[in-house]
């Protein structure tokens, strides 16, 4: 293969100053005009005689004149213009109507799918066009380039002189304005406050830690229930527990802390006050006043019944009570703590004369001595008596029998001893 070689300068655009006409871009139908599309249509090779049509010689000098130009054009070292309706490929060079060569980095065009055509000489394109110079010296930005001071900045200008960019700063940690960039002193100050805040992993507090209702005054009932607390979640947000505080739309005033399981049961205890003075403490389940000793409440036949007893493995002998009935059991056995009506007769099993209420047979009392060496039986029935005395050095303890004492019987002791209670169990 031969290696080229410069062919001669033309001296001008070839049938420059020639006759021609404007070349279509389709043949008109039974003509011998070249055109874009057909170029020399199949007529013009038919013999005249047989019908065929000649080309004309001013359609020859503008075919020639047309590739003339571009051929001087290029010989001359021209770019072309870019131009909104020609597609281009990566690789393409062309002319900015900024007068820069630009050198496309992509496809683009109106039959480019998703891109469409892209004006090099805008800002907002250059992911698709570079200039020539800033493709050629590489890391530099070629002079025509200008630095855009964004939000926040001002300064500016082309880069054929020194730019200066400068920040707009403040030193307040409260501004919301997005236009402005926080200096180091506020960064600083920014700091200082969250390392004197309690971290989201724990902490100690050293004050007092208050929850503000900016819906609520304590005097007034709230239009609807307000509700605020301190709860303990589980790993996955799930609430086990915690301490909250309600105020109803009643103005009933309610602190509570509680505890609930992975079913959703709570257990829980509050305090309620109201503005008229009613308080009282509520537990939702059974109290339990030491780890063995409990309080309970259940309903049996619709009645309410309060419990004492011990623990649920230890529960021991039971007192169960009714505020609905007045019936007192101990253990399963009745203990009558009232009598049916007032005026009976003064027996074991109903009230005395006066109408109060006596202890039924065999239920017990206990005694305690209040002043002086002596106790004094419960009125009314027969009791046997068991006191329990001391000398009056506190030493030397004894257990005194007192059977079949009458009901309001004083039980007198020596002068040296000192009566300290009697257990007092009613026989008839």
């Amino acid at each position: 293969m031969p290696i080229p070689s410069t062919p001669s300068i033309m001296p001008n655009v070839l049938g420059y100053a020639a006759d021609t006409v404007q070349i279509p871009e389709t043949t008109p139908t039974g003509q011998g005009i070249p055109s874009f599309r057909d170029l020399f249509p199949f007529i013009t090779q038919v013999d005249p005689d047989a019908g065929g049509v000649m080309v004309e010689r001013a359609w020859m000098n503008a075919l020639f004149n047309l590739l003339g130009q571009h051929a001087f054009f290029q010989q001359s070292g021209c770019v072309y213009p870019w131009q909104a309706t020609l597609n281009y490929i990566a690789g393409s060079h062309v002319k900015g109507s900024d007068d820069v060569e630009y050198i496309a980095l992509q496809p683009s065009g109106p039959d480019v799918s998703g891109t469409g055509a892209k004006d090099p000489a805008q800002q907002a394109n250059r992911a698709y066009w570079v200039s020539l110079a800033s493709f050629v010296s590489g890391d530099f930005v070629p002079d025509s380039r200008r630095v855009i001071a964004g939000t926040g900045l001002t300064g500016g200008g082309p880069l054929s002189a020194d730019v200066t960019l400068a920040a707009k700063l403040t030193d307040s940690v409260s501004s919301t304005d997005s236009t402005t960039a926080a200096s180091a002193t506020a960064v600083k100050t920014a700091y200082d406050a969250a390392q004197s805040k309690l971290p989201l992993s724990g902490g100690t507090v050293t004050g007092n830690l208050s929850i503000k209702n900016m819906l609520d005054t304590i005097g007034t009932a709230p239009a609807t229930e307000q509700e605020l607390g301190l709860y303990n979640l589980d790993k996955n947000g799930n609430i086990m527990g915690g301490h909250d505080f309600v105020h109803s739309t009643g103005n009933l005033k309610v602190s509570q802390m509680y505890a609930r399981n992975g079913n959703g049961l709570i257990s829980s205890l509050g305090v309620y006050v109201s503005e008229d003075g009613t308080r009282y403490t509520l537990s939702s389940h059974d109290l339990v006043l030491t780890s063995d000793v409990r309080i309970s409440r259940l309903f049996a036949d619709n009645v309410r019944l309060i419990v004492f007893s011990g623990n649920v493995s230890n529960a021991g002998y039971a007192m169960r009570y009714s505020p609905d009935t007045g019936e007192l059991y101990l253990d399963g056995k009745a203990v009558h703590g009232k009598a049916d009506t007032a005026g009976n007769a003064d027996t074991a099993n109903y009230a005395n004369s006066a109408g109060s209420a006596l202890i039924a047979a065999p239920a017990v009392q206990w005694v305690v001595n209040l002043s002086g060496p002596q106790i004094t039986v419960p009125s009314g029935g027969t009791y046997n008596v068991v006191c329990i005395c001391f000398n009056d050095s506190g030493g030397k303890g004894a257990v005194k029998h007192y059977p079949n004492t009458a009901g309001g019987t004083v039980i007198q002791n020596a002068t040296t001893d000192y009566m300290v209670a009697g257990l007092c169990a009613r026989v008839a």
